[in-house]
């Protein structure tokens, strides 16, 4: 019988030296992946601070947009007892034409000072009348 040569893949047990080399690959490589899982953690980190940013900014717009204005500090005049006695109109006058911004009510200092004026301009000089003494 003749015997032709064959190959076959049969098991071979690692030498000590092979094992030791294996180990010290395995050991470095596991540090790598450690690096890079805490880069990878660093960087989703910072990229959901970014992302969590920019949506506050987006809703803020977004809020603005539906709202439709925004307050800002302007010069207005007030005109007392307009349209009528006791209520108040606010007028915008950094405009032009001036802008109606809203009427109120007056307030009771308000409705005071309004009294104090109407004697001033109907009575003249004359003093208020003095309450009664009890």
């Amino acid at each position: 019988m003749d015997q032709k040569p064959m190959f076959e893949d049969v098991p071979r047990e690692y030498t000590q030296d092979e094992k030791l080399r294996m180990g010290l690959e395995l050991a470095r490589m596991t540090g790598e992946l450690n690096n890079l899982e805490a880069q990878k953690k660093a960087a989703l980190g910072q990229f959901n601070v970014d992302i969590a940013s920019t949506q506050k900014l987006m809703d803020s717009l977004a809020e603005r947009l539906r709202i439709g204005f925004e307050l800002e500090n302007a010069p207005v005049t007030v005109e007392y007892d307009k349209p009528e006695k006791g209520v108040k109109t606010i007028t915008r006058v950094d405009t032009i034409p001036h802008k109606f911004v809203r009427t109120a009510p007056m307030t009771p200092s308000e409705l005071q000072r309004s009294l104090e004026l109407f004697y001033e301009r109907d009575m003249g000089d004359m003093p208020p009348p003095e309450s009664p003494e009890a």
